[in-house]
Formats: C-alpha cells, sequence, structure tokens
C-alpha cells in the first residue's frame, strides 16, 4: 500500500532532512514500516522552530510541499496549493488527513488518491468556542460550524477515525457520523521503563507537560500547590512548556503573590526523547488540570514512567481511561486537585497499584501499536 499523509503541521528541510513536531513524526515512522511507502503532503517553513522537535528516520518516505511559510504565514496562493495536492497525490492508494482545519478539506476536494480517511484528535463539544457579539466571535462560530459541514460531507464518501471512544460517540450524536476508534501516541514500546512505585516520604515533586495556557488548567495547578504547602506537604511543582511572555509574566506575579517562587520551576519547551523523558523521571506525580482535551499523549509518556496520573475527566480521556487506572479530578477545582494529591500520598498502596495498572495498560497503546491498528482500519 502506497499512502500519503497531510497535516497541518509545518515541516524544516535541511539537507535531505525533514524536521517536524514529535507527535506526528514519531507516529509517521511507526506506520512507515508497515506499508510499501508513505507520502508527506506538509507546508514547509523558512527557520528550524524549537517545537519541529523530530528528525524523521524512515527511508520510503517521500515529501511533498504543500506551500510554503515565512514566518509562518501561508506565503502560497490557494491554485498552486491546489495544484501541489493533485500532483502529489497522485498514485497513492490512499489519502490519510489527521486533524481538521479549512485548509485540509481543500485537500481532500483536490485529491487524487484513491481513497481517503480522517483521523480526528479533538472533541467536538468541548471545542464550542463561546458566543460574544464581536467580528472575532461570530468568524470562529463561523468556523466551528464550517467544520461541522465539511465533516458532514466528507464523511459521505470517506472513512472517519478518532483517537477516542468520547469522541466516536461524540461525531455520532453531534453530527450522525459513523466513526471508529483508533488510538494515537508518540512513545515507542522501547520508552516504557519498569514499573517505580511511589516514595515514601517527600520532598514531592509534580510535573505538568503541556502548552502553559490557562485553559490547561495552570492557575489552578499553581493553587493547589499553595494548598498543599500551606497544609505541610513538602510538595513542588515542575511547569514543561512555554508560555506567552504575556502569561508567563501573569503567573510569575500569581506565584510572586502565593509566595512559591521557590517551589515552582519553569523548564520551558523540552525537545521529546530522552531530555522530555527524564524530566518525567525526576518527577513524583503527573498533574493535568485541563479544561478540554482530545487525549494528550503526555498522560502516556507520564504512564511510561510510573507516575500516579492525576487529570480531568474531559475530552477524550474518560473514554479511555478510568480511575482503576487514573484519579480524576474537578475541573476548575484547586481544592479537588490537592485532595487528590494528598489522598494519593497517604494511601500508598492503591496509589501504586493503580500506577502500575496504568503502566500495564498503557503499553498495549505504544506508538508502533497504535500504527498497526489504524492501518488495520485503513485496509479492511
Amino acid at each position: 500500500m502506497k499512502i500519503i499523509i497531510h497535516h497541518h503541521a509545518l515541516v524544516f528541510q535541511s539537507k535531505g532532512k525533514l524536521f517536524l513536531p514529535s507527535f506526528i513524526g514519531a507516529w509517521i515512522d511507526a506506520i512507515a514500516p508497515k506499508v510499501d511507502k508513505v507520502g508527506l503532503l506538509l507546508s514547509t517553513c523558512d527557520e528550524h522552530y524549537p517545537h519541529l522537535d523530530y528528525e524523521l528516520q524512515a527511508e520510503n518516505i517521500e515529501f511533498h510541499p504543500l506551500g510554503n511559510t515565512v514566518a509562518k504565514r501561508m506565503q502560497s496562493g490557494k491554485k498552486e496549493i491546489e495544484q501541489n495536492i493533485q500532483s502529489a497525490s497522485e498514485g497513492y492508494d490512499h489519502l490519510l488527513i489527521r486533524g481538521m482545519t479549512p485548509r485540509q478539506f481543500i485537500v481532500y476536494k483536490n485529491s487524487k488518491a484513491e481513497s481517503c480517511s480522517f483521523l480526528l484528535v479533538g472533541s467536538l463539544i468541548d471545542s464550542k468556542p463561546k458566543l460574544s457579539f464581536n467580528f472575532i466571535s461570530l468568524f470562529i462560530w463561523f468556523r466551528h460550524y464550517q467544520k461541522q459541514l465539511q465533516l458532514k460531507r466528507i464523511a459521505k464518501k470517506s472513512q472517519v477515525y478518532a483517537n477516542s471512544p468520547h469522541i466516536v460517540s461524540e461525531l455520532n450524536s453531534v453530527l450522525g457520523i459513523q466513526s471508529s476508534f483508533v488510538p494515537t501516541n508518540t512513545l515507542s514500546n522501547s520508552q516504557f521503563s519498569e514499573f517505580k512505585p511511589l516514595k515514601k516520604h517527600g520532598p514531592y515533586t509534580m510535573v505538568f507537560c503541556g502548552r502553559v495556557v490557562q485553559d490547561k488548567g495552570v492557575e489552578e495547578l499553581i493553587e493547589a500547590l499553595f494548598l498543599l504547602r500551606a497544609k505541610g506537604h513538602d510538595v513542588n511543582l515542575k511547569v514543561v512548556g512555554k508560555a506567552s511572555e504575556a502569561y508567563q509574566k501573569h503567573l510569575d506575579g500569581l506565584i510572586s503573590l502565593k509566595h512559591l517562587d521557590e517551589h515552582i520551576k519553569f523548564e520551558g519547551f523540552v525537545k521529546f526523547g530522552p531530555d522530555l523523558m527524564s524530566h518525567y523521571k525526576q518527577s513524583d506525580l503527573f498533574v493535568l488540570p485541563t479544561w478540554h482535551e482530545g487525549f494528550p499523549h503526555s498522560i502516556w509518556e507520564a504512564a511510561a514512567c510510573s507516575l500516579p496520573i492525576f487529570v480531568t475527566s474531559v475530552g477524550g480521556i474518560p473514554g479511555i481511561l478510568n480511575e482503576d487506572l487514573v484519579t480524576f479530578c474537578a475541573i476548575r477545582n484547586a481544592e479537588d486537585i490537592a485532595a487528590r494529591v494528598v489522598n494519593a500520598l497517604t494511601d500508598l498502596t492503591n496509589t501504586n497499584i493503580r500506577t502500575q495498572n496504568m503502566l500495564e495498560f498503557s503499553q498495549g497503546f505504544s506508538v508502533e501499536e497504535c500504527a498497526s491498528k489504524l492501518l488495520a482500519n485503513i485496509v479492511r
């Protein structure tokens, strides 16, 4: 089988090497050995940005530029993009589009591949925008409903997949689209560690890994740390991920106000691989109090390093996980986060049982396993 993959991610090309985000790059490298050829239909960029942290390794990959960006802004016109799609997709058995944006719909319409499928990785309900009566809000609402209409059109002639059973249910209930569950991951089988129980005494380090934005629950996590330390628990926080300059300034003010400067460390963006995994391995607890989500790969990364996982039950997360595997926290509720962490530190026996269950469960969702499940759906 010859498969061509499109995603809205950018790729940097240098001396025959391709660099792209790890969440898509590792997945492509896992797919490549299982097919005859992989085509990549991605937009090029003029700079090797830090988040382009993965170098593709597979040898049966052919890169097809969709268009060219400068400072992350598309320079290629619509007609050029359409011609690039038609030329690139000729001769491929299958087009796989991961995610959904207006440009990806253009790829779908102009593809010459024999068949097509979409893999969605975000919740329809949780991503529904708030309505405000201004131009920007109305435009966002227009795009939201445009996406839904495009998905309905696509589903009539293409296969649709989602990376959580919860999103599969949403597609059916919200749009009447029949889809299949196909998980995604970044971690290879070799990156899972042996089980390591939580230590009996502090200090403990909580780690957060992801985009440092308000709706990831970062402020609730800082408040939870304040509550934990106020109750005498020797807990610190490590934040892996980059915030905007303005939001970092806001967080610094909040941290200073609560006298937590010595107990929170911001690591910034960390490249996927040994450096990133070492941050998990040097921590004791993983906390992700996100407001909405598809299914974040950081959960698998934390599980692979035997970290007890505290996460909100939103988006695609409860469709895969349950409380035998992780601890669910109330959304936007610092007091509940703190209380759940205290319970985990107090009852180490049950905490370690849950963590070991999660480690064993997650090994069935390695990037190799996810690639096999995807291709099994495509060729059936």
